[in-house]
């Protein structure tokens, strides 16, 4: 694994998408995984 890329979101469902459609459009020769943390309000 070259690479651990952390997503953080809160109620942002289409941003959070569109985020890891760009990661895997552009992301080449690397080998990574993704990670997606909900924040929740305390």
């Amino acid at each position: 694994m070259d690479v651990s890329i952390i997503l953080v979101s809160y109620n942002t469902k289409d941003l959070t998408r569109d985020c890891i459609n760009s990661i895997y459009k552009y992301t080449k020769d690397v080998e990574f995984e993704i990670f997606v943390l909900t924040a929740q309000p305390i």
